[in-house]
């Protein structure tokens, strides 16, 4: 039996993989929604601006880029000579 906050709670193997399965899920469909919403805020047409994106999330602006050229993201402004 474990004590949790001074409660005897009865836990089997099964039971604590059920509910480490299900906090793994809920964890990973959450990234999931907080990279739709990065790559939605990283689009050009967004109106945001990546330095605001950074201070939003926390996020490196290397890193905000590295995603972006992860997902096929042009930049907002051409590269040098492209103009």
């Amino acid at each position: 039996m474990a004590k949790t906050c001074g409660i005897l709670v009865s836990m089997t193997t099964e039971d604590l993989a059920v509910r480490l399965r299900s906090a793994v899920a809920r964890k990973r469909q959450a990234a999931e929604v907080e990279l739709h919403l990065l790559i939605e805020a990283l689009q050009p047409d967004s109106g945001i601006r990546q330095a605001e994106v950074a201070r939003i999330t926390g996020y490196s602006r290397e890193h905000l880029r590295r995603v972006a050229r992860e997902h096929d993201i042009p930049s907002s402004r051409p590269a040098p000579g492209q103009a």
